[in-house]
């Protein structure tokens, strides 16, 4: 596991399979999109600001599967 506030994510070479954010702050998605494998998965979870900036060029270049998700807490539980 990688901590972003102890590490410079941006500067290494990382080639994930998964990126799941739930801050919903661009500072933390784009970087975390740009760490994903080719084919990839992304994972935007909860509301952040309504909107901003994407890679575009990285996701037509990496074809990730990019998913948002939002749930109100309990929602889903039994």
């Amino acid at each position: 596991m990688i901590d972003p506030i102890a590490e410079d994510v941006s500067s290494l070479a990382l080639d994930v399979d998964a990126f799941i954010d739930a801050s919903g702050a661009s500072a933390a998605v784009q970087p975390g999109m740009k760490a994903v494998r080719l084919a990839g998965r992304v994972v935007l979870v909860g509301m952040g600001t309504a909107d901003f900036t994407l890679p575009v060029s990285r996701i037509q270049a990496t074809e990730p599967q990019l998913t948002g998700a939002f749930r109100y807490a309990n929602e889903l539980a039994s």
